[in-house]
């Protein structure tokens, strides 16, 4: 009799061991679904974007900086008179921002809002809008619904001769009477924090 109730609790153990087994085979597969391999994969891959993102982003920004922009070309004005580049810069620094009507919306639209405050507290006569607008009239717009008071000025296609033109992005730069670059940024809608640093730094040189 005692044999076979060993061989019963025998029987239970060895079962409860194999119940055991593949109830931990199953929360690890479980966890494994949570955190696949696949998206480990995309962290990392997602990282290496960004990290060469930034890469390309700091090689345009120094590649582009104390450089001669081309001052002679002819901007075209609101009420559709030009006027030279050379004749907006004089020799204190002016905070100059260069966009085009096919980079994102959204991103103008939030380093708008940044040079609105800029312009707060520094004033309209330190910043300079440089557009390249297929019409004209669309930049009009463009400054009355972002209730802009600075001049917004149309490059019509013509270039300042930067290595970021080169790439159709947004950016920043200060610029002398001379048209010699410096502090050249460019701007991400991902990580806003790096304009309102960018803000703090130029904010000495104003």
């Amino acid at each position: 009799m005692k044999v076979k109730t060993d061989y019963y609790w025998g029987f239970a153990v060895i079962f409860m061991v194999v119940l055991l087994f593949f109830q931990k085979k199953d929360f690890e597969n479980k966890i494994a679904q949570k955190i696949s391999k696949t998206e480990f994969e995309k962290h990392i891959e997602t990282d290496r974007v960004r990290n060469n993102n930034d890469l390309n982003r700091e090689f345009l920004q120094f590649s582009s900086s104390n450089k001669k922009i081309n001052t002679s070309i002819a901007l075209e004005r609101e009420n559709g008179k030009t006027i030279q580049l050379k004749d907006l810069l004089d020799s204190e620094y002016k905070l100059i921002f260069n966009f085009t009507d096919i980079n994102c919306n959204s991103c103008i639209t939030q380093e708008v809002e940044n040079i609105k405050k800029f312009t707060d507290s520094m004033g309209i006569k330190r910043i300079v809008l440089l557009a390249n607008y297929r019409l004209s009239r669309d930049l009009i717009v463009f400054k009355r619904m972002n209730n802009l008071r600075v001049d917004v000025y149309n490059t019509n296609n013509q270039k300042l001769g930067l290595k970021v033109e080169e790439y159709n992005l947004p950016y920043y730069f200060i610029a002398n009477n001379e048209g010699e670059t410096k502090q050249v940024f460019i701007p991400e809608k991902e990580r806003p924090n790096l304009s309102a640093k960018y803000y703090e730094v130029i904010s000495g040189v104003f």
